[in-house]
């Protein structure tokens, strides 16, 4: 069957098809839409998309440890290699409370993981006086290496039913743990030196995780157009059926085959006329 013949089937049961069309165009809504008329009619999406933006958060300190070498109190004393202005300069600032105290980088990492925990807890959304919008969540996760383990930072993650909600709510969350932690560190009086710092590596962004549930319409709408297509086949073949059998009801002979019939001598010869007569007793 050529190109031309599949058109001229699809073209004769067209209504089958435009019909099956429609009736996926139907499941697709339905599956996919919520109508409603309350209030005049209208129509939402029966499942909300979902957005997810992330954003990592850097723990230091003042001072920037991460671009020495070494740490003041690290293995080799720095004192035996200053000058006596340096051993004095090195006094005093020892005793001036804004003067950076490095701390340990494990120590760090041990308050990335806190940190974490506490963007997640009912303290930050107090202090984030803002309501989370319907069907967002906020999430942390600390960051950690294979070799070295945790790491100074971790990864604050948001959802929310669009991009742009879902960027605004990590961007106010992680404002709220910063102003959570300049909170306490003011009440307890906490030396500049010696505060930590909380740094956003990157800026929230924001990618689209699920759907409104488009690809099950779509879905709905190839199966019923399937379905349609199928059945014109179908009904074409009952047609050609049809009319062979209507062709076998028109022939006089039913269909059979007669065998030919020859004249001898002025009298047909046929082979059971033509078979040896034998009389019976």
């Amino acid at each position: 069957m050529d190109i031309t013949q599949h058109l001229r089937v699809i073209s004769r049961w067209r209504k089958v098809l435009i019909a099956s069309a429609i009736l996926g165009l139907a499941l697709a809504a339905l599956f996919t839409l919520k109508i409603s008329f309350s209030g005049g009619p209208s129509a939402s999406w029966r499942h909300a998309a979902k957005w997810e933006s992330t954003s990592r958060i850097f723990v230091t300190q003042t001072g920037f440890p991460w671009g020495r070498t070494t740490l003041p109190d690290g293995r080799e004393d720095p004192k035996l290699k200053m000058t006596l202005a340096e051993k004095q300069a090195a006094a005093d600032a020892a005793n001036d409370p804004d003067s950076p105290a490095f701390a340990d980088p494990g120590r760090l990492s041990l308050l990335a993981i806190i940190y974490a925990f506490i963007s997640q807890s009912n303290t930050v959304s107090t202090i984030n006086a803002k309501p989370l919008p319907k069907g967002s969540e906020v999430t942390a996760v600390e960051i950690s290496d294979q070799n070295q383990g945790a790491l100074p930072m971790f990864q604050l993650n948001a959802t929310a039913e669009t991009e742009a909600t879902a960027n605004a709510v990590n961007t106010e969350r992680a404002q709220a743990l910063m102003s959570y932690l300049t909170q306490q560190q003011d009440a307890y009086k906490v030396p500049a030196g010696q505060r930590v710092k909380l740094s956003v590596l990157n800026k929230p962004f924001a990618t689209k995780v699920s759907g409104h549930g488009e690809m099950l319409g779509v879905a709905m709408l190839f199966l019923a157009l399937a379905a349609g297509v199928s059945t014109c086949y179908l009904l074409e073949s009952l047609r050609l059926s049809r009319q062979r059998q209507a062709a076998a009801d028109d022939d006089p002979f039913n269909g059979e085959v007669l065998e030919p019939v020859s004249w001898s001598n002025g009298a047909p010869s046929s082979p059971l006329h033509d078979a040896p007569q034998r009389s019976v007793r």
